[in-house]
């Protein structure tokens, strides 16, 4: 892609073997606010968000300590992941 960013939308995409798999809006979100252990709040951009290892962003939505947010807006997490559509 020359590295250049390709934007998903929230629709079903066709799976090879006939499964629907779920392709979320990268665009969904643009910052997070995430709580460290300590009950500390750190505000990042979803730029800065994306760039922690996946281990440590895994954890921390497994542990709710992750909010998505479009402006002012909070956006639940099974909407960011396209669950439930």
């Amino acid at each position: 892609m020359n590295g250049a960013s390709r934007r998903l939308s929230n629709v079903s995409s066709p799976h090879p073997r006939g499964r629907k798999v779920a392709i979320f809006d990268i665009s969904i979100y643009d910052r997070v606010e995430l709580k460290n252990d300590n009950g500390m709040t750190q505000r990042l951009t979803r730029e800065a968000y994306e760039k922690l290892p996946m281990s440590q962003r895994t954890r921390a939505i497994l542990k709710n300590q992750v909010r998505f947010f479009k402006g002012d807006r909070e956006i639940h997490a099974d909407e960011v992941f396209g669950i439930g559509k």
